[in-house]
């Protein structure tokens, strides 16, 4: 909306008439308010299906002069099973009206037979309820099916390299039980605390799958785990097998699972959902749970510097960076564990002690190596210490125990690095002096300045100078367009629609001007063609195919400046240039009245 005001004399221009301007201005978004219009319907593309046939059913909520649109949320499909979900929207902008269209559009499939009311579904708008009407589905063995589209996807499992189609003589229109199945295998079910145990998830198929297939891993409570890779880096890896003498496709995946409490554990049921053609229903594949029994670690035989460790033969090891030393300089002792296992929760070994060096915390790491059977923890603690006294010296030895599982028994290790030769060097750095001797000489300390007198002035401070402020401020402007310019693009951002509404007249300019340096008809009509009918799409957020003649001339026949008619004699133009080659002035004609019809549609979206 413009609002415009005449120039007058000054003596008009008062407060009384500015407050009268402020008011006019003001009252304009109730007005706008007033004219809000929201609606919801809903309806099935058949309302009389076979059982296990597909159908479409369609959510529109329209909204006239809204600022945006209610979410309908999910409706209660009951026992109808919902496949896939779609949704669109679009904009209609004519003279100062706006209408906000959108579309939500589910993929569902028939139950048994019976009668299926789906319940009305309602949205809230300014405090207003609005409500569809219930819908009834007759699922009747009598009604016609559907006819199959033949099409086919392929799913998150493929099939292994090398093998086009391995279920080619054995899709049937309803899987059989042992068409897919999953199944959940633990390799040990008793364990000691922390001692480590593989879960493999296998999922058998002998059919080819018509989409994507769905998998919700377990919880695995009580456990910490770990997803295994195989020696290509995936984590799944499909493989063909023959079972019972039938070929399957089997996809595993591959979990190290590590208890942390003592008792009885499960392992929970995977969940795999799949459908092998368009219209059955999808299938829900649940593994079968995995009881596990967690001993405790026996007390018997605990070393008194036990670690936490438990791990089968580790490889240990403990070196030095450097078989002598300066004095005063530092060397380090690096411990090493290799095990398989869950090393994170160990406590590294005590750090060493000795009257001719300082040691200091360690720095520990831990790396995970999962290409294997089982998970590899690799443990690295690194101690440093600084040589203070000159001379020959072993090196402080380091020990560590450990619980093995496959014997039941506490292990323990202790071991030297070996010997270093501590070198004269730089002289010790002086000992800074105790808290307690510096605190009571801080009270009597002065600062001397014997010519007080004599300071200079240093003027007005910068807290009190104008041009500080004047800096200070400044950016204030500056943050507040960023502000706003980055609410404007978060705007966009979540309205697909509204952004490609917006950037229409710029992409239709940058496809005409491109269009003004093409010399060959053929190809100027094309790239012409492709301008006129992109922005059309873009404005009213539809595919370009469906800009036709008939589309532009119900959405623009209630424009009365003719631009529904010149659109359709452009179009027209546009069909006759593949039959007649037309002259260049007749394409320099065209091409401005292209420009002029955007122009126009621009003039008229902003009123």
């Amino acid at each position: 909306m413009n609002l415009t005001m005449r120039p007058a004399a000054p003596r008009f221009l008062s407060g009384l008439a500015l407050a009268a301007c402020a008011l006019a201005f003001l009252a304009v978004p109730r007005l706008a308010t007033a004219q809000e219009d929201i609606s919801i319907s809903a309806s099935a593309s058949r309302n009389k299906v076979p059982p296990g046939s597909g159908f479409l059913f369609t959510v529109t909520v329209e909204a006239s002069g809204a600022k945006r649109i209610p979410d309908p949320g999910q409706p209660d499909f009951g026992p109808i099973q919902t496949l896939g979900k779609s949704t669109s929207q679009s904009m209609a902008i004519s003279g100062l009206s706006m209408k906000i269209s959108r579309t939500i559009t589910y993929q569902l499939v028939a139950p048994d037979e019976g009668a299926y009311t789906i319940p009305p579904i309602s949205v809230k708008y300014n405090g207003k309820t609005y409500s569809t009407k219930p819908v009834t589905i007759t699922v009747d063995g009598s009604a016609p099916a559907p006819p199959s589209s033949g099409r086919n996807r392929k799913g998150v499992f493929q099939n292994p390299p090398g093998a086009m189609d391995p279920f080619g003589n054995q899709r049937h229109t309803k899987s059989a039980e042992d068409d897919l199945f999953v199944t959940m295998e633990v390799d040990r079910t008793k364990l000691w605390l922390g001692q480590q145990a593989v879960a493999t998830f296998s999922f058998w198929r002998a059919v080819d799958l018509w989409e994507k297939p769905g998998y919700r891993k377990p919880k695995f409570e009580g456990f910490w785990v770990e997803e295994l890779l195989h020696a290509n880096g995936d984590a799944e890896k499909t493989t063909l097998e023959t079972r019972n003498g039938r070929k399957y496709a089997l996809s595993r995946i591959r979990y190290a699972i590590v208890p942390l409490t003592p008792g009885k554990l499960t392992v929970d049921p995977a969940v795999l959902t799949a459908s092998v053609d368009p219209w059955s229903r999808r299938r829900k594949l649940i593994t079968r749970p995995v009881d596990i029994t967690v001993s405790p670690l026996p007390d018997e035989g605990a070393p008194k510097e036990f670690s936490g460790m438990v791990v089968s033969n580790p490889e240990i090891s403990l070196t030095s960076s450097s078989p002598s030393v300066k004095l005063n300089d530092s060397l380090f002792l690096t411990f090493t564990v290799l095990g398989n296992g869950y090393l994170k929760p160990a406590t590294p070994p005590a750090a060493p002690k000795g009257d001719w060096f300082d040691a200091y915390d360690p720095k520990i790491s831990d790396e995970l190596i999962k290409t294997g059977d089982r998970l590899v923890t690799k443990r690295t603690v690194e101690y440093p210490v600084i040589a203070r006294k000159e001379g020959v010296w072993a090196l402080p030895p380091l020990a560590t125990s450990w619980f093995d599982p496959q014997t039941g028994k506490y292990e323990r290790y202790s071991a030297s690095a070996g010997q270093v030769t501590v070198t004269g060097g730089a002289a010790a750095p002086q000992q800074a002096l105790p808290r307690s001797t510096i605190e009571p000489g801080a009270v009597t300390a002065r600062y001397i300045k014997p010519d007080i007198a004599a300071l200079p002035d240093m003027g007005t401070p910068p807290h009190r100078r104008q041009w500080i402020w004047g800096v200070i401020v400044a950016p204030a402007p500056l943050l507040l367009l960023a502000w706003v310019y980055r609410r404007r693009r978060e705007r966009l951002g979540e309205n697909s629609a509204l952004a490609r509404s917006m950037a229409a007249a710029t992409t239709a300019r940058q496809r005409l001007d491109h269009a003004a340096g093409i010399a060959e008809p053929e190809m100027f009509f094309a790239e012409l063609d492709q301008a006129a009918r992109g922005y059309l799409a873009d404005k009213w957020n539809i595919p370009a195919p469906s800009v036709t003649r008939e589309a532009v001339a119900e959405r623009l026949g209630e424009m009365d400046n003719g631009v529904a008619q010149d659109f359709d004699e452009l179009f027209s133009a546009v069909e006759m240039a593949r039959y007649a080659r037309p002259a260049p002035e007749r394409m320099k004609l065209l091409l401005e009245k292209t420009r002029g019809l955007v122009k126009t549609m621009e003039i008229e979206g902003r009123k």
